[in-house]
């Protein structure tokens, strides 16, 4: 579902000058909606830079160079040579998105120019001058390969990322509520399955019960405890997929509430019973 309006390879197209990044893929999309994104690799000879610059959702829950996240959009995740990027459990609302990769060698050149991150996913101001670079670059886009038109979109797409890294350097207004749920989603994430004090989990954040389960339904789609448990089912659905341990061995290793309860729940959100899905995947398996 969705738009997406423009994916290409521009590392083969002539340059006439020699600036040193080179945009070797662009893609863009508006409102698009990913059901199901598997883990993507980012090739071992490239960096990528991606602007996250809207959603339905209010936080971006994505995994980026195995780090779990939570931040508000728009945000900027630098997905480094080797990463693995899974898209957050709670964000299949329509995105959208600017992504260029260059190639690996300019990571020096970037710390030179202290145009890194302090982290490798950081919120950033869709400030005036962004979005000026962006209409700049769509309106770019379907001159692309005409020459000198590459070079100019180099320069276009180094704009933006400084100008998004400059606001993400800046210093921000206090989030106040909206960084505490951030804080309560990334406690969930890394304790799943674990047993969890709601009203504990939120008095460390400085929240009342009532406020954390209010102010959370302002960014996700399930309430806190749903959100645990949809945590538990994708991590079976994963072991159920790439490993051999025993169903019954997984509804433990995920600490999930009664078999049954597992089995009825798993069905009813991926459509498949975990057998079904162990089945399948086995089939994956021995097919050549």
């Amino acid at each position: 579902m969705g738009r997406e309006w423009f994916h290409s390879e521009l590392r083969t197209l002539p340059r006439r000058g020699n600036f040193p990044l080179k945009v070797l893929f662009l893609y863009s999309c508006q409102d698009l909606v990913i059901r199901h994104y598997p883990p993507l690799r980012q090739p071992e000879d490239e960096v990528e830079i991606s602007l996250r610059l809207s959603s339905q959702n209010l936080l971006c829950t994505d995994i980026v160079n195995g780090t779990p996240y939570a931040v508000p959009f728009p945000n900027l995740a630098l997905k480094r040579p080797g990463a693995v990027c899974v898209l957050g459990k709670d964000d299949h609302a329509p995105r959208s998105t600017l992504s260029f990769r260059y190639s690996a060698d300019v990571l020096p050149l970037l710390k030179e120019w202290k145009l890194l991150p302090l982290e490798d996913c950081v919120t950033f101001s869709l400030t005036r001058e962004c979005q000026r670079l962006l209409r700049e670059i769509q309106s770019t886009i379907p001159r692309l390969f005409l020459p000198g038109v590459a070079d100019t979109l180099d320069w276009l797409c180094l704009s933006l990322y400084r100008e998004a890294i400059t606001t993400s350097l800046a210093p921000q207004k206090p989030q106040k509520n909206q960084e505490k749920i951030a804080q309560v989603a990334l406690h969930i994430q890394e304790h799943f399955n674990q047993t969890i004090d709601f009203q504990e989990l939120a008095r460390e954040n400085g929240l009342s019960r009532q406020t954390l389960f209010r102010e959370w339904k302002k960014y996700f789609s399930e309430p806190p405890h749903s959100y645990q448990n949809s945590l538990k089912l994708e991590q079976a659905r994963n072991l159920l997929e790439n490993t051999t341990l025993p169903i019954t061995a997984i509804i433990r290793e995920i600490h999930y509430a009664g078999t049954s309860a597992f089995w009825n729940h798993f069905t009813q959100k991926f459509g498949l019973s975990p057998r079904e899905v162990r089945n399948k995947a086995r089939n994956n398996w021995q097919s050549p």
